[in-house]
């Protein structure tokens, strides 16, 4: 009998480091950015793999706020609406913050039209329909 309370102690304890054990999540980068006199909170697209996932599969957007997609160098990135679940607006800013190209009302449905902007860009901001007045 003893034998048995001992085994299943020793289960419960192997059970209970498995339960507390610490798992990897991944951190998200946030920043307040500025653009024609708003403000909104943004989640940083900094690498590859980010850009790449973009707002795809997510169900929405909280109000003010955004997916600021943050290249190495300016250049003409064309984006795509590829499994997007709702439509957002997606604006090309150069380093400043300055807009220089838009896409507004990009709706899922125009998947797989890609729309790149006439000018080079820094950064393009994905935020949710008529947030930033422009």
């Amino acid at each position: 009998m003893k034998k048995w309370l001992i085994l299943i102690l020793i289960m419960l304890m192997i059970i209970g480091c498995f339960l507390l054990w610490p798992t990897k999540t991944a951190s998200i980068n946030t920043k307040t950015i500025t653009i024609n006199n708003q403000k909104i909170i943004v989640e940083i697209a900094d690498t590859p793999a980010k850009r790449e996932r973009g707002l795809s599969g997510r169900e929405s957007l909280p109000p003010n706020t955004g997916l600021l997609f943050v290249f190495d160098e300016p250049g003409q990135y064309g984006f795509w609406m590829k499994d997007m679940l709702f439509p957002i607006d997606i604006l090309w800013l150069d380093e400043n913050f300055q807009i220089v190209g838009s896409w507004l009302n990009a709706d899922p449905t125009s998947y797989p039209k890609s729309v790149t902007p006439k000018v080079k860009a820094k950064y393009v901001l994905e935020t949710n329909l008529g947030e930033i007045t422009h």
